[in-house]
């Protein structure tokens, strides 16, 4: 199934041993569907802003913006939760 249908997250996490959801799951995208599969999927959201989706920041399914993938370490290094967010 295409995204936004979270069933290719979870396929990945479960066969990765990911299968617990949320605080596992990290779903980095540029779109609007990848923000919602992960946040169907129970994933942190991170969005990888560029000029046309902006307006994505605020989003109810948009959990974390990032300008470049490299700041990924420090999210990944923090250990971050949806709970914490």
């Amino acid at each position: 199934m295409p995204k936004p249908d979270p069933a290719g997250i979870l396929h990945i996490a479960q066969e990765w041993g990911l299968d617990d959801r949320g605080d596992s799951l990290i779903m980095v995208g540029d779109s609007i569907d990848d923000m919602t599969a992960g946040h169907m999927a129970g994933a942190v959201t991170v969005l990888l802003l560029n000029e046309r989706n902006r307006h994505l920041m605020d989003h109810a399914h948009t959990d974390i913006c990032i300008e470049r993938l490299d700041e990924l370490i420090g999210i990944l290094d923090e250990g971050v939760r949806i709970s914490e967010l």
